[in-house]
């Protein structure tokens, strides 16, 4: 289930269990470490692409997420998205407006064409 949930093919996923004696652990290093062959079926399957290309790219941000904390390795991350015009803060089990999020400091970005 875990090399699925990271978006590998239930074959692949397979592989590397069998190629690591079963530790899930190892699966997953192998999986990132070694291509998925592509299949004629995950090639008819592949999202088309934008057809135009000659037309300028514009993107609107809605989400992003921040840590909070001294270092990676404590701390944890909390979320910000926009909601009717609103940026809303979800902190654990804290969900509420957020009056200034701190964009300029978030780890990941989330963008959707306008």
């Amino acid at each position: 289930m875990m090399g699925m949930g990271l978006g590998f093919s239930k074959s692949w996923t397979l592989e590397a269990l069998k190629n690591t004696n079963g530790d899930p652990d190892r699966a997953t290093d192998w999986l990132f470490s070694h291509e998925e062959p592509v299949s004629t079926s995950q090639q008819k399957s592949e999202i088309p692409l934008n057809e135009e290309k000659d037309a300028p790219g514009r993107y609107t941000l809605f989400a992003f997420i921040t840590h909070m904390g001294t270092t990676p390795l404590s701390g944890h991350y909390v979320s910000h998205i926009k909601h009717d015009d609103k940026w809303v803060i979800f902190n654990d089990s804290k969900v509420c407006e957020s009056q200034e999020p701190p964009s300029k400091m978030a780890y990941i970005y989330f963008y959707r064409r306008v």
